[in-house]
Formats: C-alpha cells, sequence, structure tokens
C-alpha cells in the first residue's frame, strides 16, 4: 500500500503491522477459505464515529510493545484482538463494506510495469500473496489466456514498437523487453508475430512504401506536413488569405468564364455583321422593286426561293453571295 499524508499542523498516527497465519496444524476447509477471499487482502479507510474507544486500544497497544516482557507480548496479542472486534463493529454500525481488490487487474498492472524483468506466475503470485494456481484460474477466467501468455504478448509488442520507431539491435532490444539475448527475442517474437523480428521489420516498411507510392499527391503532402489554414467567407467577392499570402477574390473563377464568353460574343458578332448588312440591303432593294414596278414582280421572285423548315416557311435569295 502507499500512503500519503499531507498537513500543515502537527499529525500524530500509529502504524499497526500484523501478518495473519494459520495456527498448525490448520483445518482444510479454513485454508481453501482464505485462498478463495482472504479477508486480509480486503482494503478500506472510514472515519470512526467513535474513535474513543479504538484511541484507548491502541495507546494501550503501544505501551505494552515497549515493555518488551514475553507476558508484554501475549497481553499485545489479545488487546489487538480487542481492537480488531471495536473496528469490525464500528464498520457494521455505518454500513461500510471493505472492497475486495480485483487480483486479476492487479497482476495485469504488475506486468505491464515490470515486463522487462524476469517474471514468473510465481512470483506475480508471491507479490499479490496468493497461489499461483488459484491467480492462473483467475486470470484465465477473465483475460482467455494464461498470465505467461500475457506477458509474452506485452513483450512482443514492445519489441515490435522498438523495431519501427529506433534502429536499436536486436540484443538491446532483448534486454529492453526482458529478454537475455537476441535469441530468445527471435523465437518468442515468432511464436507471438508469426514472423522473424528482421522479417516483420522489412514487410512492415515495404507496406508503408507501398502506402506512400499510392496515395495521390495531394493526399501524400498532407500526410507528410500540414498546410496552413485557409479562411473563407460565405459572401461573393470578398477576400481570403491563401498559403502563399497572396490575395484572391472569392468568384474569379465565374468573373473568368464571363469574360471568355464576352470576348467569344464579340468575335462571333464582328464575323457576321457583313453578311447580315448586305442582306439588309438586298431586301430593301427587293421591297423597292417590288412597289415601283409591279410588272419587275415576276424577275424579283425569280431571284429568291422558299425553304421550309421546322418554325415555317423562309425567303432566301437564288444565287447567294
Amino acid at each position: 500500500m502507499c500512503l500519503s499524508v499531507m498537513t500543515e499542523d502537527v499529525l500524530e498516527y500509529y502504524i499497526i503491522l500484523y501478518k495473519a497465519t494459520l495456527a498448525l496444524p490448520g483445518r482444510k476447509e479454513i485454508a481453501q477459505l482464505l485462498e478463495k477471499g482472504n479477508p486480509f487482502q480486503n482494503q478500506y479507510a472510514f472515519a470512526p464515529h467513535y474513535p474513543l474507544p479504538l484511541y484507548d486500544k491502541v495507546k494501550l497497544l503501544e505501551q505494552e510493545w515497549h515493555k518488551g516482557s514475553g507476558l508484554g507480548k501475549l497481553h499485545v496479542k489479545a488487546l489487538f484482538h480487542h481492537f480488531v472486534f471495536e473496528l469490525l463493529h464500528q464498520l457494521d454500525r455505518q454500513g461500510i463494506q471493505p472492497l475486495k481488490p480485483d487480483l486479476v487487474a492487479q497482476a495485469v498492472t504488475y506486468i505491464c510495469e515490470h515486463f522487462s524483468r524476469s517474471i514468473s506466475l510465481e512470483s506475480i503470485a508471491e507479490e499479490l500473496e496468493c497461489s499461483s494456481g488459484h491467480l492462473s484460474r483467475l486470470f484465465k477466467s477473465k483475460m482467455h489466456t494464461s498470465p505467461i501468455h500475457y506477458l509474452g504478448q506485452i513483450r512482443a509488442n514492445r519489441a515490435a514498437e522498438l523495431l519501427m520507431q529506433t534502429d536499436a539491435t536486436l540484443q538491446e532490444i532483448a534486454e529492453r523487453v526482458g529478454y537475455p539475448d537476441a535469441h530468445s527475442l527471435s523465437r518468442s517474437f515468432k511464436k507471438y508475430k508469426g514472423l522473424s523480428p528482421v522479417r516483420f521489420k522489412k514487410e512492415r516498411q515495404q507496406h508503408i512504401q507501398a502506402q506512400d507510392q499510392d496515395m495521390p499527391q495531394t493526399k501524400l503532402k498532407y500526410a507528410l506536413q500540414r498546410t496552413a489554414f485557409t479562411r473563407y467567407t460565405d459572401i461573393d467577392y470578398q477576400y481570403r488569405y491563401h498559403a502563399e499570402g497572396d490575395l484572391f477574390m472569392h468568384g474569379r473563377g465565374k468573373i473568368t468564364a464571363m469574360m471568355i464568353m464576352l470576348c467569344l460574343s464579340l468575335m462571333l458578332g464582328a464575323c457576321s455583321a457583313p453578311t447580315n448588312t448586305n442582306g439588309s440591303s438586298q431586301t430593301k432593294a427587293n421591297h423597292t422593286a417590288t412597289s415601283s414596278n409591279s410588272d419587275g414582280q415576276a424577275a424579283v421572285q425569280a431571284q429568291t426561293r422558299t425553304v421550309k423548315t421546322l418554325k415555317g416557311d423562309v425567303e432566301v435569295p437564288a444565287n447567294p453571295k
């Protein structure tokens, strides 16, 4: 346990260290009960409603302990039993339920923090104060794997990260993740990853290079370096800032298209202007000839012809120039 005490005033405290053991010969039922759920591993903290009885017993414990005699030690054990009774009695009256720690979660935390050391199932169980068989059964039922297999996965994942992120040798990586040499690392790495460390690094680098080559140029640029954020407005003809620092009109594309259409219209109009003028002059001449001389109507009509179109009959010159 880690106990942190912070105070601005003078603080007096008592720490009672004890270890519960079974007297020999012990009953198997009690041993099995302690293995399944050891009450001495429960955790709780509370402010007692009646602290004075607890304080009196602790003060008396201290006095008898400092006497150092054999009878004093025996009296200390008896006083400690009275203290435990008063403590459990107040816990029951205040309705406080002790919290039983999650043994599997503690094992996972311990493995993740100490995987670089030499760890065995027995050492983990010893740190958690339980039997190795009980820890293995609980771990398999909750994590669906054994503690040692989980330890190997943690080491293989960490070794893969070091292979891709550093240029360290296999021996250096092996010592960093808890293996004695590079051969042990390669054998365990191939068991969990299916490939040797060297082949794993080579194929992963080739895969990354293939992704970079298949990526479009615009996506590749964004993947390598984040471009500057550009600010837009939803109103036409408002300026926006470009990455190069130039100023562009919001509707510049529309204006350019309109200018091109206008230029094409002017060019077409200029090319068709003479033809339209000649046609107008000839039409006026035909109308003048028709009104001045009815005898020449047949001659004028002979110079024109009628063409049928979808929009109606159209009279055009017989010999257009």
